[in-house]
């Protein structure tokens, strides 16, 4: 067998990202100011599987500059019902995604997250990606 370089050989492809899941959750305690933090299950797109993990993230509210102290928030943004929003311009918040665990052996070189919101269609957004063989980066 000749000895190529990957960029020459015609049967070498890049490896590409699987899905190991998907996790949901609610932006619905936003429209308090209140921080969302959830352990959730990582749930098999496939059906087969069932649980592919647990992963560790939520958001919490801040200010332009990403603080999250609860003194610095705009009291504009302090409501009681989330119907006091409606029209209102520069509400911020920060997403986190602190730990994935229990991510199956055989899926999870080199893990990352993906996520987008629900209303905006095209857009995602990406963690940096954990080089290395880990089941609970």
């Amino acid at each position: 067998m000749p000895n190529l370089d990957i960029n020459e050989d015609p049967f070498w492809d890049p490896p590409n990202p699987v899905l190991i899941g998907q996790a949901f959750l609610q932006l619905e305690p936003l429209g308090l100011q209140f921080e969302n933090q959830l352990v959730a299950s990582i749930l098999s797109i496939d059906g087969q599987d069932g649980k592919n993990g647990e992963i560790e993230f939520g958001y919490a509210p801040c200010n332009l500059d990403g603080n999250t102290d609860e003194d610095d928030l705009p009291e504009d943004f302090a409501v009681e019902d989330p119907s006091e929003l409606l029209g209102m311009k520069d509400l911020h918040y920060k997403v986190f995604v602190k730990q994935a665990r229990m991510l199956p052996d055989k899926l999870c070189d080199n893990p990352f997250v993906t996520y987008q919101f629900k209303f905006e269609k095209g857009k995602t957004y990406q963690t940096p990606e954990f080089v290395g063989k880990e089941r609970s980066p």
